[in-house]
């Protein structure tokens, strides 16, 4: 058999992203999922050029026949903290391959690149949140399954439940209304205090959101380090990134910040991007329901939060009332690949908590 004959058919090269930009803006574009969004070269800028973190890498899957680019796979950096200790980490991201050549082979060709790259960085860990379908791919490069990625939902006007069982538009709001009375009586944000603080927009990511992350650390497992830097590269300079809100939870005098969200109205709902606090408990539970009555003052339906916990921050959600959504078991799953089984053994001991906020 001779060398061509028996050479694979597709090959992985980095891309670099000063000339192949167009390329793997190209084929995230034609190949739109729930794992690679529709992307443009200003994004991958922010991604790689301006990320704090770092640079990252892109790798383009190529047929060999023609070396015609048919898939694109990405690590973006990440500074991840286990209970303070911080390290150098990255998500896999921007992954798509063209319909052609979507079979298992090319798939697990471009995802063990990805792999690799974690130990010749020496990254702490690379994590994925990825659809059920291709969970199978991640798992036989090395990822291992901490837990279902879930979307959380609280119902605040229950016009449109009316309108879909009924079949009645003109009228719903008003049938809607002794029910919706109901629901704000016993919902948590129309009784649940500050703590003695307020809860108040903010529009600068300041030193008191290091000073918060400086204190909350070590009661969080496995998640983003939210420092001030952080956060305004990833909210207030993102690109196209629409008209994000910050709301704090801060002492009476606002030179302490106690709890964060940055909310996002999207539609007749709000979703909740990020929201950190010193630890799941009172503060957590008190800024997610002023979450709650900050979006019920803007008269939408309905308040999400998508999240990958452990159990004390799940409990904390629910106790909002907040609940997965019907289709929960279509969830994607959060996967992590630990080039040093202790790292794993660690995050499985620790915990671990992701957010919109962590998953870009």
């Amino acid at each position: 058999m001779s060398p061509a004959a028996s050479a694979p058919p597709y090959l992985v090269a980095a891309a670099d992203l000063a000339g192949d930009r167009e390329v793997v803006c190209g084929i995230i574009n034609r190949n739109p999922s729930a794992a690679a969004v529709a992307v443009a070269a200003a994004r991958l800028a922010w991604l790689f050029d301006r990320n704090p973190a770092g640079p990252g890498r892109t790798w383009l899957l190529k047929a060999r026949e023609g070396l015609t680019p048919v898939g694109t796979g990405s690590v973006v950096l990440r500074r991840m903290s286990i209970r303070g200790s911080i390290g150098l980490a990255g998500r896999a991201s921007l992954l798509a391959v063209d319909p052609a050549h979507r079979t298992l082979g090319p798939a697990l060709l471009l995802e063990r690149q990805l792999a690799a790259f974690a130990g010749e960085a020496r990254l702490s860990a690379v994590f994925a949140v990825a659809p059920p379908a291709t969970v199978p791919v991640f798992e036989r490069c090395g990822y291992v399954r901490l837990g279902d990625y879930l979307r959380y939902a609280k119902p605040i006007d229950l016009t449109p439940h009316v309108t879909r069982l009924t079949g009645v538009r003109a009228g719903a709001r008003v049938i809607a209304a002794p029910a919706n009375a109901a629901l704000r009586l016993v919902s948590r944000d129309s009784w649940a205090g500050t703590g003695g603080g307020v809860i108040a927009p903010v529009t600068a990511f300041d030193a008191r959101f290091d000073e918060l992350w400086n204190r909350a650390a070590a009661n969080w497992g496995f998640t983003t380090a939210r420092t001030s830097s952080f956060l305004a590269w990833r909210f207030a300079d993102a690109p196209s990134a629409g008209d994000y809100t910050t709301l704090a939870l801060m002492s009476r005098d606002e030179r302490e910040v106690r709890a964060y969200a940055v909310v996002l109205i999207q539609g007749d709902h709000v979703h909740v991007h990020d929201l950190f606090a010193p630890s799941p408990g009172p503060d957590f539970e008190r800024m997610l329901a002023g979450v709650v009555r900050w979006a019920r003052a803007a008269r939408v339906n309905s308040v999400s939060l998508s999240i990958s916990a452990d159990a004390a921050a799940d409990a904390s959600v629910r106790r909002v009332g907040f609940r997965p959504r019907a289709d929960a078991e279509k969830a994607s799953s959060l996967l992590v690949l630990c080039p040093d089984p202790l790292v794993l053994e660690r995050i499985r001991r620790e915990g671990w908590y992701i957010l919109p906020a962590d998953n870009v």
